[in-house]
């Protein structure tokens, strides 16, 4: 089948049926740009979820006394310790990683790829899906981004390093 006769099919069959360019239109009013946050700090519609501050402070219990009872360190150390590693535990945490509409353009920037700026994966928390930016500056971007999400979680619950 030559080029022409496949477009003059597919018009023919989006002319016979407008719903999917209907659907489409609606989609594309559903996103949520990358760093649009709501008043409390988080996304809203098309764009991942906070975490409750009272699992935060539960999760931030149990991992400082776990370090003073397993490893006998003193509550301050414990305190110190446990806020680092509660940290790294956000930053990985599935609920803070922004959706990504489209693979083909980057996360932070929404310009697709080109030769001197191509996109490169970023692993995500989710099985088997990526994250697509620029390298930089939308990485570091992206990075300060997720960082001050966190900041702000723990700043929330009252937890802060010693």
């Amino acid at each position: 089948m030559s080029e022409w006769l496949a477009r003059a099919r597919q018009q023919r069959l989006l002319e016979e049926n407008p719903a999917p360019k209907e659907c489409a239109k609606t989609a594309k009013t559903a996103k949520t740009p990358f760093g649009s946050l709501s008043e409390d700090g988080f996304g809203s519609f098309g764009t991942t979820s906070s975490i409750p501050l009272e699992e935060i402070r539960d999760r931030f219990d149990w991992t400082a006394l776990r370090l003073r009872e397993e490893h006998g360190l003193a509550p301050a150390l414990a305190h110190g310790r446990a806020v680092a590693v509660l940290r790294s535990e956000l930053h990985n945490d599935p609920r803070l990683v922004p959706v990504q509409q489209d693979p083909r353009t980057c996360l932070v920037c929404g310009r697709p790829a080109n030769l001197a700026r191509i996109l490169a994966a970023i692993l995500s928390p989710h099985p088997d899906e990526r994250l697509w930016l620029h390298l930089e500056p939308c990485h570091a971007e992206y990075l300060q981004h997720q960082a001050t999400r966190v900041d702000t979680l723990l700043a929330g619950a009252g937890l802060e390093e010693m």
